[in-house]
C-alpha cells in the first residue's frame, strides 16, 4: 500500500511540474510577443522621427524657394490688381501649399513621437504581496495574463502610430511634387 502511495504522490508531483511547465512556457511566450510589439512600437517611433528630420529640411528648403517667388514678384501693381506674372503667382501658392504639407506633416510626426507605449508593471508593494501571497503557478498565470492585456493596449498605441506615420508619408509625398514644380519654376525664371 505504501509503494502505491508513493507512485500516487511521484504521479501527482509530475503531473504538477507539467502544470507548472505549461504556465511558465505561456508566461515565457507572452514576454516574447510582448517585446516583439514593443520593437514594432520603437521601429515606427524611428520612422517618425526621420520623416520629421525630413519635414524640417524641406521646410527650410521651401522656405528658400517661397522667398524667391516673393522677391521675384512685381509688387508694385499690387494696390490696384495683383502682380502681372501669373506663372509666378501660381508657383506662389504651390509654394504655399507645399509650406502647408510640410507644416502638418512635422506636426503630425512630432505627435506621433509623443505617442509612448503602456508603462509596464510596476515593482511596487502590491506586486510583492503578488508575489507572496501566490504560489507559482498563479504567478506565471497572472504575469502572462498581465501580459496579454498590455500586448493589446501596445497594438492599439502602435496602430494610432502606423497610421499617423502612413498620413506623413502622403504629405513628404505631396511636398516633394510641389518643391519639384517650384524647382522647374526656378530654374525657367533663373534661365531667362
Amino acid at each position: 500500500m505504501s509503494h502505491e502511495k508513493n507512485k500516487d504522490s511521484g504521479t501527482d508531483e509530475k503531473l504538477a511540474q507539467q502544470v507548472l511547465e505549461k504556465y511558465k512556457e505561456l508566461y515565457n511566450y507572452s514576454t516574447d510577443i510582448l517585446l516583439k510589439e514593443l520593437e514594432r512600437f520603437n521601429r515606427a517611433d524611428e520612422k517618425a522621427a526621420k520623416l520629421s528630420a525630413a519635414f524640417v529640411f524641406l521646410l527650410g528648403i521651401i522656405a528658400y524657394f517661397d522667398k524667391w517667388v516673393f522677391d521675384k514678384l512685381q509688387w508694385s501693381d499690387f494696390p490696384t490688381g495683383l502682380p502681372a506674372d501669373l506663372p509666378l503667382i501660381m508657383a506662389g501658392l504651390v509654394g504655399l501649399f507645399a509650406l502647408v504639407f510640410s507644416a502638418t506633416g512635422l506636426f503630425l510626426t512630432i505627435h506621433a513621437i509623443k505617442l509612448r507605449p503602456i508603462k509596464s508593471r510596476p515593482l511596487n508593494q502590491d506586486m510583492l504581496n503578488f508575489f507572496e501571497k501566490n504560489s507559482l503557478l498563479d504567478i506565471y498565470y497572472g504575469l502572462a495574463r498581465e501580459n496579454s492585456n498590455a500586448l493589446d493596449a501596445h497594438r492599439l498605441e502602435t496602430e494610432k502610430k502606423h497610421k499617423i506615420i502612413v498620413r506623413a508619408f502622403s504629405l513628404i509625398q505631396l511636398t516633394l511634387i510641389a518643391l519639384v514644380e517650384l524647382f522647374i519654376m526656378f530654374c525657367l525664371y533663373s534661365w531667362t
